[in-house]
């Protein structure tokens, strides 16, 4: 059995909801549920992403971008 209890920081846990999303195809209730967390999940690190192309500013207080000034 392979244990769900991950420590996972930064990109890894959008990288891990999206794994389970694609593992998950013939389950719509349970899909749909991790595409729901990982859209929001996502929305903090797009708009650090976003703020970084756009201005050059990094604005990141938790250091979890993959970027570091």
């Amino acid at each position: 059995m392979q244990s769900w209890w991950y420590v996972v920081h930064d990109a890894g846990l959008l990288n891990l909801l999206y794994k389970r999303h694609t593992e998950c195809a013939g389950n719509a209730s349970a899909r749909a549920l991790l595409g729901h967390l990982l859209a929001a999940s996502a929305q903090p690190y797009c708009a650090i992403l976003q703020q970084w192309m756009l201005t050059g500013r990094l604005d990141d207080p938790f250091l979890e971008f993959m970027v570091v000034e």
